[in-house]
């Protein structure tokens, strides 16, 4: 199944290449510049570099990250590709002075008619330094891994005021350790279906289904999930934007052990584009998740989430975000004999500034704080992260 998977990805991303490919020889050469080079040199003080409940190891750390984007465009199709190299110096660790990471995105999106547009997309990321989490928040590190993320979605215009969005992901994450990837190696097809009406010039109603399938290598918490949701996107000005979801999820599970559960869905974003280049942003969840907790088949959590970036001048920005997750354990959904309910919070905290002295040179310090709160002896533990850098892009 999951060789099939990768089959079909690879012959659509096949198809479409050679239909760009002989469009681009059939126009000829391009006179503006379709890529982009750039490097970093980041120097970082960790005081906790492998998330440690106790005995804590703190290092400075150098980081050099040169990356190249190529951006194409002809008619109605785009191809952008970028790929990304990272590799970590740490003066004071034990073992392996050095991490290493790669990062590779493609991305194909192609007009076929004026109602009818397809998106297909696929990243491929290794890590040394790989991390896991609840939503968008580090939790600990866990040790290498190799992701794929391949999705692609299908927009089309059935009347002036109604379209709909088909979709398809397809997440493989498998990590090198044998203890860490007998609970997090795992398949997840997640499809699904938007109808969207616009009521008004300002306003679409959304109505969606999505379908959730993980599929665990070795432990058994297999699972499947069916959310269905209304909503709808409201611009209250033409550049502040909002939007809502509410609705049920109905979870499945294919160990006899674990209960089927039916819970609440909800979701609140709004992004505000205040100036140009600067905007500030909120946003709320509420979600049943995946967790690296071995003893438990998922976790419920309600997530609260801020930002902004902001010019200070046409050079100089500042920025901070926020991230809380509040995370439930059923004591029912446990691996273990008379397991209590649990308590699981995750805090992340970020602050930064730059400045650009040219269209080629920036600047960039910043400090982050991530914490984690837990009923679990062992699991919680806090982290402090300063940086400053200098990045280069032609």
């Amino acid at each position: 199944m999951r060789l099939n998977t990768y089959l079909v990805a690879l012959a659509l991303f096949t198809g479409l290449l050679h239909a760009f490919a002989l469009n681009c020889w059939a126009q000829g050469p391009r006179t503006e510049k379709p890529f982009t080079v750039s490097a970093g040199l980041r120097g970082e003080y960790d005081d906790n570099i492998f998330t440690a409940n106790n005995n804590r190891q703190a290092s400075w750390k150098t980081i050099v990250d040169p990356s190249i984007l190529f951006d194409y465009q002809i008619d109605q199709t785009t191809f952008a590709a970028r790929y990304r190299f990272d590799a970590t110096y740490f003066a004071d660790r034990p073992g392996d002075d050095f991490d290493l990471g790669h990062d590779f995105l493609a991305r194909v999106t192609h007009q076929f008619t004026p109602k009818f547009d397809v998106d297909l997309k696929n990243r491929l990321n290794y890590s040394q330094e790989s991390q896991i989490g609840a939503g968008a928040v580090v939790q600990r590190r866990l040790g290498d891994r190799i992701l794929n993320e391949l999705s692609i979605s299908g927009t089309y215009k059935w009347t002036e005021r109604f379209s709909t969005v088909t979709s398809y992901q397809n997440n493989y994450t498998h990590y090198d350790g044998s203890a860490i990837g007998r609970v997090n190696n795992y398949m997840e097809h997640v499809a699904s279906q938007d109808l969207r009406f616009e009521v008004l010039p300002t306003t679409t109603a959304v109505g969606s289904f999505t379908f959730n399938a993980v599929d665990y290598e070795t432990i058994r918490r297999d699972q499947q999930a069916y959310i269905f949701a209304a909503g709808a996107d409201h611009y209250l000005t033409p550049v502040w934007l909002l939007s809502g979801r509410v609705g049920v999820q109905h979870r499945t599970y294919d160990n006899p052990i674990f209960s089927d559960q039916t819970s609440p869905y909800a979701s609140l974003d709004t992004i505000w584009n205040y100036s140009n280049r600067s905007s500030a942003r909120f946003g709320y969840a509420h979600t049943t998740s995946l967790t690296d907790n071995a003893g438990f088949s998922s976790i419920d959590t309600d997530q609260i989430s801020a930002g902004i970036t902001h010019y200070v001048t046409p050079k100089f920005f500042v920025g901070g975000s926020i991230i809380y997750v509040i995370g439930r354990y059923k004591g029912n959904e446990s691996f273990l004999a008379n397991q209590r309910d649990a308590d699981e919070d995750t805090a992340y905290f970020q602050i930064s500034a730059g400045y650009e002295f040219s269209n080629y040179l920036s600047a960039l310090v910043g400090y982050r704080h991530t914490m984690v709160s837990s009923d679990f002896a062992g699991r919680d533990y806090d982290r402090n992260q300063v940086w400053f850098g200098i990045r280069g892009t032609y």
